[in-house]
């Protein structure tokens, strides 16, 4: 009885932390356009909305992830 409590907590755990990274990945993503954007805008002098259309994007999956792990996890 107690191996499977603690098999079923093994995967929660699992799951949370595979959640955990993929929201850090994200964050990552995130970043990495908007120093791309900085990048364009003042080494090239030019203005790429691409970038902070995806940085966007990625910040705004950080939200369902986490709303959805709360509620399955």
């Amino acid at each position: 009885m107690i191996n499977v409590h603690c098999r079923r907590f093994e995967l929660i755990v699992s799951l949370y932390l595979l959640v955990l990274l993929v929201i850090f990945a994200l964050f990552g993503c995130a970043s990495t356009y908007l120093v791309k954007f900085i990048y364009c805008y003042w080494v090239k002098k030019q203005i790429e909305i691409r970038y902070v259309w995806w940085a966007c994007l990625c910040a705004l999956l950080i939200i369902p992830i986490s709303l959805l792990s709360q509620w399955l996890l």
